[in-house]
């Protein structure tokens, strides 16, 4: 699942000319402290719970080996330091090291990618968040993402550090599970299954055996992560994916002392033997979220008293569009299955919720105005979601303009220029600009310190363009297998899940694309049938457990968390409303408010009225 959103715009043909003579005299804001020595820190790790036979019941480990893991060592990072922040000091990196395959003494090694975000207050508390990624797949510790969660964490990192990393196979742990890497013979490879299997193969004889990535062994990597930081103890967050791996930690370490509290966001649930019915679920689920906007409008008595029997007219007005489709121009004819589309939760934008029952009054009488405002996306998303960078301004354009007439195609130092231009992220205006005075002539630079000196950190969206992230923000190959071999049902047909979506009175382009996108991921997926993990029992220990789960979630439903919290001993469950996926940190004060009391006290009672400001305002029908 995704959160996250995490997108940078990368122009690879782009790059910048700057005279390098002139590099050497700018400051550079992210210059490195020098790093710890690495340690190494003799451990009595225990063996991953195994997915190729009957998994442990909760509260049994398997065998333990004696190996000299976990290990810390040092991690060259290239990061974007935000504002405040001192590479070095308020940041630190490095690698946790585990075994790869925990029942082979002679393994070879996983590098788990770490990142802390040290507390910015003063007498910080002894215990951190560790930030558990969703996906499966999403890496916690490249540039960007690292920025936006900086941002989502600034309340909790006032009195707790922060600790991001990266679950073996994603980001910047090593290896990286991407298929292409380990495929020696390409031109062999002639469908999806094929290239599975030759991954599998490749993965085996690079030492890195397929069964050894799952979300069983990442719940044991998780337990030496915190072995090997050695805080005292610690507060878990997952999101999405990652509360999945989460629920798959409580089971098998369900007494673990290290572990303070658990918060699970967005709940991609567990066991895995339910696959089939919770991915299948998840589409008719939606079912239930389209409707759940029409009762959000009926118990609001002013939305009710304005846009009475809403439910029923949306009916009728979808037959009317069906007989007599609107023409809007040559291109653009709206009929009933369009005009669902543009509702939520088929377009996934919750941010149109408020606008529905004026769309449904207005084409009631042809008017178009908000249906305009929907299909060409212009309902900006909500203001309390997190972004690695603030929406883009006009001036960035225009700067982007005179940055490239800097360009004279004599730069030979493509490395230092990027480095030079990293160093640059969050600087002050007068930094920004010696860096363009040195980079342009006299008169681009003049105008491009007027854009940068009238807009602080303008040149943020400038060095996004110019310093990609270096890894990939999701990791296809083991989102692939873990999709494969935990997530997806596998069906030689999808019939009846096609016979479910028609007796749930689905629209037809929805049934359509909904088993095309199913095809296309389980393509290929008999090839990990050696690889099935086996069903992870329903019984977890009995950690405080806050549960936040968004009320228009389409990606992981309300269901799904309802399942978890009935499941888990001392879960609460908080609904938030008018919320979608990834709640903590992108929907306002609220969640955040909630979430900070949990962290105080993970035992006591939490105040949860902040939510009944939630609820969605439906708007009123223009004048």
């Amino acid at each position: 699942m995704k959160s996250d959103n995490l997108f940078v715009i990368i122009l690879l043909t782009l790059m910048m000319a700057m005279m390098a003579a002139c590099q050497a005299d700018l400051p550079d804001p992210t210059a490195r402290a020098a790093t710890t020595t690495p340690t190494t820190i003799e451990k009595t790790v225990p063996s991953a719970p195994t997915d190729t036979a009957v998994l442990p019941t909760a509260g049994t480990k398997p065998a333990e080996e004696i190996f000299s893991y976990p290990m810390i060592t040092e991690r060259q990072c290239e990061l974007f330091v935000p504002a405040g922040d001192v590479f070095g000091e308020t940041i630190q990196c490095g690698y946790v090291i585990v075994p790869a395959d925990r029942a082979n003494p002679e393994s070879k090694e996983i590098q788990l990618a770490y990142v802390i975000l040290k507390a910015t207050g003063n007498n910080p508390q002894p215990d951190p968040i560790i930030h558990v990624s969703g996906g499966p797949g999403l890496s916690a510790t490249t540039r960007s993402t690292i920025v936006e969660l900086a941002l989502r964490y600034t309340p909790m990192r006032e009195r707790r550090d922060i600790i991001l990393y990266d679950q073996r196979g994603v980001g910047h742990s090593q290896p990286t599970f991407e298929c292409t890497d380990f495929i020696k013979d390409a031109d062999a490879v002639q469908s999806t299954f094929d290239s599975y299997n030759a991954c599998q193969e490749g993965l085996r004889k690079a030492g890195y055996p397929a069964e050894t990535f799952t979300t069983a062994v990442s719940a044991t990597d998780l337990l030496d992560v915190m072995k090997a930081l050695e805080y005292p103890s610690y507060n878990l967050y997952g999101i999405s994916y990652g509360s999945r791996l989460l629920m798959s930690f409580i089971h098998h370490y369900p007494d673990e002392a290290l572990v303070r509290s658990i918060i699970l966001d967005s709940v991609d649930t567990l066991p895995e033997d339910l696959g089939t019915e919770y991915r299948t679920a998840t589409h008719l689920l939606q079912k239930d979220l389209f409707e759940s906007v029409f009762n959000a409008c009926t118990e609001d008595p002013a939305c009710a008293e304005v846009y009475p029997d809403l439910r029923s007219r949306f009916d009728v007005l979808a037959g009317q569009l069906n007989e007599t489709p609107l023409i809007l121009d040559e291109f653009t004819t709206i009929d009933g299955d369009t005009l669902f589309q543009y509702f939520f939760p088929y377009n996934f934008a919750v941010q149109n919720i408020p606008f529905q029952p004026r769309l449904i009054t207005e084409l009631e009488q042809g008017i178009t105005t908000t249906l305009d405002l929907i299909r060409l996306g212009q309902i900006p998303e909500p203001g309390t979601r997190t972004t690695f960078l603030p929406p883009e301004p006009p001036v960035v354009g225009d700067l982007l303009d005179l940055y490239l007439n800097c360009d004279d195609g004599s730069a030979s130092d493509e490395v230092g220029q990027m480095t030079q231009m990293r160093s640059l992220w969050d600087a002050e205006p007068e930094i920004v600009a010696a860096f363009l005075n040195q980079s342009c002539d006299p008169e681009t630079a003049a105008a491009a310190i007027e854009i940068t000196d009238q807009n602080p950190s303008v040149f943020n969206h400038i060095i996004s363009r110019f310093v990609p992230d270096d890894v990939q923000g999701l990791t296809p190959g083991i989102n692939s297998k873990l999709n494969c071999t935990e997530q997806y049902p596998f069906h030689e047909d999808f019939s009846e899940i096609e016979a479910n979506l028609q007796e749930a009175q689905l629209p037809d382009f929805y049934i359509e694309k909904t088993i095309s996108e199913m095809l296309s991921i389980a393509e290929g997926c008999d090839a990990w049938q050696d690889a099935l993990a086996a069903p992870t029992p329903q019984t977890y220990g009995g950690y405080p457990v806050l549960v936040l789960q968004g009320q228009f979630d389409s990606l992981t439903p309300p269901a799904w968390a309802e399942t978890a919290v009935s499941a888990i001993p001392q879960a609460e469950y908080v609904l938030v409303p008018n919320a979608w996926h990834s709640i903590m940190g992108n929907n306002g004060p609220c969640p955040t408010n909630i979430t900070q009391q949990f962290l105080t006290n993970p035992d006591a009672d939490i105040d949860t009225a902040c939510t009944e400001g939630m609820k969605v305002q439906f708007l009123l029908p223009l004048e």
